[in-house]
């Protein structure tokens, strides 16, 4: 099972969230809102982590945070790891809470740390819970807008001073108000969440500082966080490992395996995220809804063969360097 792309830095900003396992309820009444509070407080002492914004929904979290210690993983397997214990102590249960690791991802401070402390603080909006934020009480946004309701542990200076307005809490409030821009909707949109939220420059600059010997086990992470390369590029990567034409790769023998189609089609859909329909019409020979059935062959060959999966992995670091 590919690994989950981890940068961990000092000062590092994050979007943190995880869910329940099988969508189960994480906070079943306010005692438990509470002590995950009390749990958020003992982290941010311990650890030295910043919390800058929360929100907690029933069956899931987010929280924007930032390292100065570079510790992130130790911090969260505490905040996790005790809640669990703690939530099941109160529930008289057992077993995991949460349904795996939580989601880490590292967000670019410059141009998007106010979108994504937007995206959360209206995370009980989008799921139709309230219709103004400040209703909500189980989020950091009343701190932020009214400074009697500030909480100890919560900082809210960084994100407020990046607001462009003589009353910051008030500007802070109409640009909440705006709504999620596109741009971030269209990112938090994603079947897949990549794990680093920035532009181009950002995003290369913390990939390319990933160890060689590492690059295999995040390699499904990385294609996702880079910036979906152009499908040129990958049919061009295809064609010059399998050193071939386009008419051989979109050519079909029958009773003869075509390799360098097959995993076409697969980087196609998988990196460069491209429609059925699309791929389909770009082969010329497939129909749309075969290209679901030779997906779910290539990714079965390369559980089972080495060769093809070593092949996948080089085409894909090439794609990479595109």
């Amino acid at each position: 099972m590919p690994r989950p792309l981890r940068v961990e830095y000092e000062n590092a900003w994050y979007h943190v969230m995880n869910r329940g396992a099988n969508r189960q309820a994480i906070y079943k009444n306010n005692s438990h809102r509470n002590l995950f509070y009390t749990i958020l407080s003992e982290v941010a002492e311990r650890f030295n982590m910043e919390i800058h914004a929360f929100c907690l929904m029933d069956n899931h979290y987010h929280l924007l945070v930032r390292t100065p210690y570079g510790n992130l993983a130790r911090a969260m397997r505490h905040l996790d790891g005790v809640y669990t214990q703690r939530f099941n102590r109160l529930d008289v249960r057992d077993g995991p809470l949460f349904r795996g690791r939580y989601k880490a991802i590292l967000i670019e401070s410059d141009s998007y740390l106010l979108q994504v402390s937007r995206y959360i603080h209206l995370n009980p909006i989008e799921a139709r819970l309230c219709k103004n934020p400040y209703d909500y009480i189980w989020s950091s946004y009343r701190s932020y807008v009214n400074e009697k309701l500030s909480i100890p542990w919560l900082k809210t200076c960084f994100t407020l001073n990046l607001i462009s307005s003589v009353d910051l809490r008030l500007g802070y409030a109409d640009f909440i108000m705006k709504g999620v821009d596109q741009k971030t909707r269209d990112f938090y949109n994603k079947k897949q969440l990549p794990s680093i939220f920035g532009d181009k420059k950002f995003i290369e600059l913390h990939l390319e500082k990933i160890a060689p010997d590492m690059m295999e086990s995040f390699l499904t992470d990385i294609n996702r966080t880079k910036l979906i390369p152009r499908k040129e590029c990958i049919l061009d990567c295809v064609m010059r490992y399998f050193q071939q034409t386009p008419n051989d790769l979109y050519r079909s023998v029958q009773g003869k395996r075509n390799d360098g189609k097959l995993i076409a089609i697969h980087l196609l859909r998988d990196i460069g995220q491209i429609s059925h329909k699309e791929i389909a019409h770009m082969l010329g020979n497939v129909k749309p809804r075969s290209i679901s059935v030779l997906i779910a062959r290539v990714k079965k060959r390369i559980k089972l063969e080495n060769k093809l999966k070593k092949d996948v992995r080089v085409i894909s670091e090439m794609i990479m360097r595109c």
